[in-house]
């Protein structure tokens, strides 16, 4: 068994076979409660050990998801270093650090060194400690590790695999030629011109949390074009022609990107600069994929990083790129390093060909705890499915608010309806009463969920990407049947994100979407992640019981029985 580990930010494990399989993956984040969790994952670490029924000795080898230069939080947070007395310092080590960082001299000397204490960390002391056993250690390039999370579960044997992020181990993002179950490497992108770095910088710019709402900034984006705004970042990024790069012309690092950010965009407001962010954004990176085609002579293409957690833009990359079918691994941010690590040491030792994921619920069951009574609240007792499906149906259909809370927990940042809320699909405002409800400030309609069979009914351009709406992690332009059919789930570009589901992997719902759709005549819910803002979405059903309580939900489903409130 292979243990793969991210330590940093958005702290996951995974737990492979010595075949490739996915037998367990969770983040500390669904633990702790603290979103994006930093540090050792510990406690998802003995939930996937408790859950696989395996001891530290039953791991061979450890895999972690960054080399040498963890990001830290520290370290990440532009928030931070712009208040207070580490202002002027942070200032000024950005005029060093930026050009430093381009050099592969330095960039080594940095990467070998931090490498060195990393391996012999307090944490890494402890792990070999909790886990009574010395498996092998890997340390895995932060870049290389995204690289193999996306390639081997694309199922494209062949493809060009890119990753674009903030920074990990000195670059920014890589191109590799993914060929025969091996990943060959073909550049970098150095860390001085991260797209990454520059979406923070514009979420900081706009008023929110960077670390946290960068998505904020693809929702504003659609509200007010401003061709003016996009000229005047054309003068701080542009595509270097014939190549796989991108330049960052002044060289702009840190504070002093960020400086140059709000002097430059100060003459707009942020509707203007989310848009005019993001279509730069999506000019620089499709030119990147076309160089990676071209490159590698592949036109399927799977990707991950956190840049690529900008649906839109994944969107723009489909129509622009010259892609003939797309794939973005589910948890494409630094949490999924650590089952692409575990992936990247094992094909270096066997064979392992890329399988597309038919699912992602790999962590916990959702009753791992047990609640005999739970105060208020009353049961339907346990059901089966067809009973299931035809109450659910018409609590859905009644405008009720439904939780689901059922088998295992999906693995990533999107709810993919075993840890969701649900809704009609009718009625336009409710993005702002149930975001309400929610205590979330949010600038997109709630993402569309149904059957796969029905995707090109609702939407267009949809053969390349059938894998990625699997998971969420794709725009699509709208038809006229889904405006009219279901107004709630089409953002003001004619765009949604969907989800799909088949019958193999999630019956309930794919019989829900069913019944629903015979009923009302549109086989589309609304699925929006069941979690309150700022919060990690549930994972036990103590925690989904709580938020029944609250009201945040009128219906749970929790797994084959439904729950209310003893006044309903």
């Amino acid at each position: 068994m292979i243990l793969g580990i991210n330590d940093g930010h958005d702290a996951g494990i995974a737990l492979l076979d010595d075949f490739g399989e996915v037998l367990y993956a969770a983040n500390e984040e669904r633990f702790t409660g603290v979103k994006q969790q930093w540090g050792m994952p510990w406690l998802a670490l003995d939930a996937g050990l408790r859950h696989v029924g395996a001891t530290g000795g039953d791991i061979n080898t450890v895999a972690f998801g960054f080399e040498g230069l963890v990001e830290t939080q520290s370290s990440s947070s532009l928030q931070r270093r712009e208040v207070g007395g580490t202002r002027r310092l942070f200032t000024l080590a950005s005029a060093v650090a930026g050009p430093l960082m381009e050099t592969g001299l330095a960039r080594e000397g940095i990467r070998l060194l931090a490498g060195s204490f990393r391996r012999n960390s307090a944490d890494v002391r402890l792990l070999l400690k909790k886990l009574d056993f010395h498996p092998a250690l890997r340390f895995v390039n932060h870049h290389t590790a995204h690289a193999a999370s996306a390639y081997f579960s694309s199922g494209f044997e062949d493809a060009a695999v890119i990753t674009i992020d903030a920074g990990g181990d000195g670059v920014s993002g890589s191109l590799w030629a993914g060929e025969g179950g091996k990943l060959i490497h073909r550049e970098w992108l150095s860390r001085i011109h991260s797209l990454g770095d520059f979406w923070l910088a514009v979420t900081l710019l706009c008023g929110f949390d960077p670390d946290k709402h960068g998505g904020k900034i693809t929702g504003l984006a659609a509200y007010r074009p401003n061709p003016e705004a996009l000229q005047a970042l054309k003068g701080l990024y542009e595509p270097v022609e014939g190549r796989f790069a991108i330049r960052n012309r002044h060289h702009l690092f840190w504070h002093r990107l960020v400086h140059r950010l709000r002097k430059v965009m100060a003459p707009y407001n942020r509707e203007e600069i989310a848009w005019a962010a993001q279509r730069l954004l999506e000019e620089l990176v499709v030119h990147l994929v076309r160089e990676g085609i071209r490159q590698t002579g592949h036109d399927r293409v799977a990707v991950a990083g956190g840049v690529f957690a900008n649906v839109r833009l994944n969107m723009e990359i489909v129509k622009q790129a010259g892609v003939s079918s797309f794939f973005v691994h589910p948890h494409m941010g630094d949490g999924g390093t650590a089952m692409g690590a575990a992936w990247q040491v094992l094909s270096q030792r066997r064979r392992v060909l890329p399988r597309a994921f038919e699912h992602v619920f790999f962590g916990d069951l959702a009753s791992v705890e047990t609640e005999e009574s739970p105060e208020g609240l009353v049961s339907s007792g346990k059901l089966n499915l067809e009973e299931l499906v035809l109450r659910t149906a018409e609590a859905l259909q009644e405008g009720k608010v439904v939780a689901v809370t059922r088998g295992r927990m999906e693995y990533g940042p999107r709810a993919l309806c075993h840890r969701s809320i649900l809704h009609h699909p009718f009625d336009p405002t409710v993005m702002d009463w149930l975001n309400e409800r929610l205590d979330r400030t949010e600038f997109m309609p709630f993402a569309p969920v149904l059957r796969e069979r029905d995707l090109h009914r609702y939407f267009k351009d949809v053969e390349s990407t059938r894998l990625a709406a699997r998971f969420m992690t794709v725009c699509l332009k709208a038809t006229a049947k889904a405006r009219n059919e279901a107004p709630a789930i089409v953002h003001v570009d004619n765009t949604a994100r969907p989800q799909t589901v088949a019958r193999g992997t999630d019956p309930f719902m794919y019989d829900l979407l069913t019944e629903f759709g015979r009923r009302s005549g549109t086989p589309i819910l609304i699925n929006t992640s069941f979690n309150r803002h700022e919060q990690p979405i549930v994972r036990t059903e103590r925690q989904a019981f709580e938020e029944l309580r609250r009201g945040v939900v009128d219906w749970l489903v929790l797994d084959d029985a439904i729950w209310t409130r003893g006044t309903q």
